[in-house]
């Protein structure tokens, strides 16, 4: 088994080598599994900052690096704007291949 490309936007910490399929045969192409920490709606505007600034902190930790890329993964952080920003793009991305597709949920 030869792995040809990454299906993320852009290339990976993991397997740097290999191409994305937007760079080879799909441009635009850009699929990637995520996680988030999300709090309750209404929590307060210092405690969510407080929150992702320790996230942030912790993750760019060399130990936390090296664990994620032992997963076969590159971690990311943000803010909770842009995690918002991310959100709303995927829905509108997932809902307008539906629409195109005609997907439907069984």
């Amino acid at each position: 088994l030869r792995a040809l490309a990454v299906t993320t936007a852009t290339r990976s910490a993991v397997a740097p080598e290999l191409p994305t399929l937007g760079e080879t045969a799909l441009p635009g192409f850009a699929v990637a599994t995520w996680q988030a920490v999300v709090a309750p709606a209404g929590t307060p505007r210092e405690i969510v900052q407080r929150l992702n600034a320790e996230i942030v902190k912790a993750m760019a930790l060399p130990e936390m690096k090296a664990r994620f890329l032992s997963f076969g993964t590159d971690a990311a952080t943000g803010t909770p704007e842009e995690l918002g920003r991310f959100l709303a793009d995927e829905v509108a991305k997932i809902g307008r291949i539906a629409r195109e597709t005609g997907a439907k949920v069984d």
